[in-house]
C-alpha cells in the first residue's frame, strides 16, 4: 500500500483553536437529570450505566456568551481560510495511514488505542445540545458518547439479538457496547478498511469477539445478509458519505434490520439564522459531511417506507455534533 502523506491527511494542527483567552464559567458535571434532558426521555439506570457515570470524568464549565461568539467566529474563520479535507470514496487509503496507528498501539497494548486519533489532546472545547462548553478533558465527547450510546440502545433494544457496527473503524464504539452488554447480543462490525478489520478482529472483551466483514458505503455488499432481530447502527460513520448514502440505505430495506439507530452530525437540526449553527452547517459543507439525511428520511416517512421514532440534538466536539441520534425503522 502506497504511503500516504501526513499533509493529506485531515490536519490535527487545522483543528486547533486559541483556548487561552476563554472566560470560563461555573463548573457543572453530567448526571442524570442532565442525559433525560439531553436526550430527551428518561434514562434507564441500568448497573454498568450507573458504575460508567461514575468512572468517566464528565466535569465541564460554562463559558461566556462573549466567548462562544468569539470562539464561532475563530472556528467560521478558519472554515473560509483552511482547506480542510473532503469526505468521499476517494478517501480509503486516508483512513488505512489513521488506522494503522491504533493498530500499532494495539499490538503494543497501549491504554486508550482504540481512541481514534482525531480526540486531539490539545482541545477542551466540546458542543452540548447546540451550547459551547469547555472541559479539561480532552475526551470529554468521547465519554459522553458512550454513555449516550448505552441510553439510547437501552432505551430501544426490546426484541433484538444482533448489534451490527457499519463503519466501525477502530472499534471505539462497539466495544464499548460490548463491555456494556457482555452476552446478551451476537456482536457484528464492519469497515470498508483492511487495517480497520484486522483491529476488530484482534478485539476480545471478556471473551467476547466481534463477527467482521468488508463493506463499503459506496459500492454495499448485497450478497452479504443482516441476521433477523438486529440493530443497526452507525457512529460518525455515516457522515463520510456525504450525500452518497443512499445505495446504504436501499442495502438495509432490502435486509429490513428490526431496528436503525444513526448517531450522525445531522446538519438538518441546524438553524442557520444562529451564529453557533451557521458555523456548524458551513463547517458540514465545507467537509461534505452527511447531506439532507433527515430530509431524505422524512421523505421515506411520508411514503410510509419508515417510521422514524425518535430523533434528537446531541452533541460533539467544537467544530461538528457528531452524536445527534435518529431510530428508524422499515415498515412493512
Amino acid at each position: 500500500m502506497k504511503k500516504t502523506n501526513i499533509k493529506e491527511i485531515i490536519s490535527r494542527k487545522s483543528h486547533f483553536i486559541n483556548q487561552e483567552k476563554i472566560k470560563i464559567l461555573r463548573s457543572k458535571k453530567v448526571d442524570i437529570m442532565f442525559l433525560n434532558l439531553l436526550l430527551g426521555f428518561k434514562v434507564i439506570k441500568s448497573n454498568y450505566f450507573m458504575k460508567r457515570l461514575k468512572q468517566l470524568n464528565l466535569k465541564y464549565n460554562e463559558i461566556s456568551s462573549g466567548s462562544k461568539k468569539e470562539i464561532n467566529l475563530s472556528i467560521l474563520k478558519k472554515i473560509r481560510s483552511s482547506n480542510f479535507s473532503k469526505t468521499g470514496k476517494n478517501k480509503l487509503e486516508i483512513w488505512e495511514t489513521g488506522w494503522s496507528e491504533n493498530l500499532k498501539e494495539l499490538s503494543k497494548k497501549k491504554k486508550n488505542s482504540l481512541l481514534p486519533k482525531y480526540y486531539r489532546k490539545n482541545n477542551n472545547l466540546f458542543r452540548i445540545n447546540g451550547r459551547l462548553v469547555y472541559s479539561k478533558n480532552y475526551k470529554f465527547d468521547s465519554d459522553l458518547q458512550e454513555l449516550v450510546h448505552i441510553s439510547v440502545i437501552n432505551k430501544f433494544f426490546t426484541g433484538i439479538e444482533n448489534i451490527y457496527e457499519f463503519g466501525a473503524g477502530s472499534g471505539n464504539v462497539i466495544s464499548k457496547i460490548i463491555s456494556a452488554y457482555q452476552n446478551k447480543f451476537n456482536y457484528f462490525a464492519s469497515d470498508w478498511s483492511t487495517i480497520a478489520l484486522k483491529i476488530l478482529k484482534k478485539i476480545r472483551i471478556n471473551k467476547n469477539k466481534i463477527n467482521t466483514f468488508k463493506f463499503d458505503f459506496f459500492n454495499p455488499n448485497h450478497s452479504y445478509e443482516i441476521k433477523q432481530k438486529s440493530l443497526i447502527i452507525t457512529n460518525g460513520a455515516l457522515e463520510q458519505t456525504g450525500s452518497e448514502y443512499k445505495k446504504f440505505i436501499e442495502y438495509l430495506s432490502k435486509n429490513k434490520p428490526k431496528l436503525i439507530i444513526n448517531f450522525e452530525p445531522i446538519s438538518d437540526f441546524y438553524d442557520k439564522k444562529n451564529l453557533n449553527d451557521f458555523v456548524l452547517k458551513q463547517y458540514c459543507k465545507e467537509r461534505n459531511y452527511l447531506k439532507d439525511y433527515l430530509k431524505f428520511l422524512n421523505k421515506l416517512k411520508k411514503l410510509k417506507k419508515i417510521e422514524i421514532i425518535k430523533k434528537k440534538r446531541v452533541g460533539g466536539g467544537p467544530f461538528s455534533e457528531s452524536f445527534s441520534y435518529i431510530v428508524w425503522k422499515f415498515l412493512g
